[in-house]
C-alpha cells in the first residue's frame, strides 16, 4: 500500500535532518579531536591549554567600566545552560565554597573544559582586566603546569587540568555596584570582589606542582620569586632575629588555607619592628609578590597599607635555612596573612616536598570584599 504523500515528505525530512545532525556531530567531534591533537603537537596538554598558552589579551585600562564590560562580554558568550551554572547572586553560598583541591564534581561554576575557543578567550580577557599583567601570567603559568598532570600513565587524573577549573560571576557586573568573580581548581583559588573603585582579592590561593616545568618551549617557575626572596630574607636575619623567627626545625602546616574562612591564627615568630631598613625592604618585596597580582593602583595602596603596619607584623619560619629545603613560613599583620608551605604529597623529582608549593593570601578586613559572608573572624591557634 502506498504511503500518503504527506507521510513520505515527513519521513524524508526526518531522515534528512537526522543525517545532517549526525554529520555535524561527527564534524564537531573531529574538529575537537583535531584541535586537541594540534595542541599536543604544539606542546600543550589540551585544547584549553593551547588557547590559554597562545592568547595574548590586550593591555586593559583597569577601570571599573572596563572590568564590568569584560564580565558582561564573557557572560554573553554563554548559552542558557552554561549561564545558569556560571552566574549567581552576590550572596550565593558558592562564593565561600572555593577550594584548591582537584576534585570538584559539578560544583563551582562552569567548567573551562566545556567552553569553546571564543568563550575561553572572553574569559581570559576578563581575567586580564581584573588582574595585573603579572597576575594574569602567574595564574596562566600555574594552570598550564596543572594541565601537564591531567593525564598520568594514560589515565585521566580526576579534577586536574585546565578543563577541570571552574568559573563563576556573582552579582550584576557594573561600574557602580558590587559584583565578584571566582576561579578555582587545582592550585588556584581566585576570589575578586569589585565595587566602583574598590577592589579585593581575598581569599586567594596559588600553588604549583612541579615548581619548575616547560610548556611549548617556555620554561616556567610560577612561585620562584616567593621561594627565592623568602630564603634570601631569612638568611639575612641576625642571629637574634633568626632565633625568634625560626619556630620549628620542620615544616609546619598552613593555618589559613581552604576551609578556614574567618580563622585568625595566633601570630607567631619575630616582631618585624626589629628589622632594619634593608630588611624591611626585603620583606616588602616578598609580600609584594601577592600585591603585584593586583591592578597597579590597588597594588600600590596595599603595599603602603602593609608597610604602615609593619611594626605590628610578625614573620615565622619552619624548616631548614638552606635554599631548596622543605619549609613553611608566614607573614601576619593586623589584617593581612600570607602563608607559604611545601607539601609532601607527590613530587615530580621522586617525592621531594620542595617541588610542591602552596601559598595563601588573606585580607581579614576585606574578605569577599569587606565583611566575611555570614561569619565573623575568630582567633585560633
Amino acid at each position: 500500500m502506498r504511503e500518503p504523500a504527506g507521510a513520505v515528505t515527513g519521513l524524508s525530512f526526518r531522515v534528512i535532518y537526522l543525517c545532517a545532525f549526525l554529520a555535524l556531530t561527527a564534524a564537531a567531534g573531529g574538529a575537537a579531536g583535531e584541535g586537541t591533537a594540534a595542541a599536543k603537537a604544539a606542546g600543550y596538554a589540551s585544547r584549553a591549554g593551547a588557547v590559554l598558552g597562545t592568547w595574548r589579551p590586550a593591555r586593559p585600562a583597569h577601570t571599573p567600566e572596563h572590568m564590568a564590560r569584560a564580565a558582561k562580554r564573557f557572560l554573553l558568550t554563554l548559552d542558557d545552560a552554561q549561564r545558569r551554572i556560571a552566574h549567581h547572586d552576590l550572596e550565593s553560598p558558592e562564593r565561600t565554597r572555593w577550594t584548591n583541591a582537584p576534585a570538584r564534581g559539578d560544583l563551582g561554576g562552569v567548567a573551562l573544559g566545556e567552553l569553546d575557543g571564543p568563550q575561553l578567550r572572553a574569559l581570559l580577557d576578563l581575567l586580564a582586566a581584573v588582574l595585573s599583567e603579572k597576575g594574569y601570567y602567574r595564574i596562566r603559568g600555574v594552570m598550564l603546569g596543572d594541565d601537564l598532570r591531567a593525564v598520568i600513565g594514560g589515565k585521566p587524573n580526576a579534577g586536574v587540568g585546565i578543563g577541570a577549573f571552574r568559573f563563576s560571576v556573582f552579582g550584576e557586573p557594573s561600574p557602580g555596584s558590587r559584583w565578584a568573580l571566582q576561579l578555582d581548581g587545582h592550585h588556584v583559588a581566585l576570589n575578586v570582589t569589585l565595587e566602583g573603585e574598590a577592589w579585593s582579592m581575598s581569599p586567594g590561593f596559588i600553588g604549583t606542582y612541579p615548581r619548575r616545568f616547560t610548556v611549548a618551549g617556555e620554561e616556567m617557575r610560577p612561585l620562584g620569586a616567593q621561594t627565592d626572596l623568602a630564603f634570601e630574607f631569612v638568611n639575612g636575619l641576625t642571629p637574634e632575629q633568626r632565633s625568634l623567627a625560626v619556630i620549628s626545625p620542620r615544616r609546619g602546616a598552613m593555618r589559613a588555607g581552604a576551609g578556614r574562612d574567618g580563622v585568625v591564627p595566633e601570630p607567631l615568630g619575630m616582631p618585624c619592628k626589629m628589622l632594619n631598613k634593608t630588611q624591611r625592604n626585603q620583606l616588602l618585596a616578598l609580600a609584594s609578590q601577592w600585591f603585584d597580582l593586583m591592578p597597579p593602583r590597588h597594588a600600590r595602596a596595599q603595599r603602603k597599607r602593609f608597610a604602615d603596619a609593619l611594626d605590628e607584623t610578625r614573620f615565622s619560619w619552619s624548616g631548614p635555612l638552606a635554599a631548596g629545603s622543605d619549609v613553611s613560613w608566614a607573614i601576619q599583620g593586623p589584617s593581612v596573612i600570607m602563608e607559604y608551605a611545601n607539601d609532601a604529597r607527590g613530587g615530580s623529582d621522586g617525592g621531594n616536598p620542595a617541588d610542591h608549593v602552596h601559598t595563601v593570601y588573606r585580607d581579614l578586613e576585606r574578605e569577599y570584599g569587606g565583611g566575611l559572608i555570614g561569619r565573623t573572624p575568630r582567633r585560633a591557634r
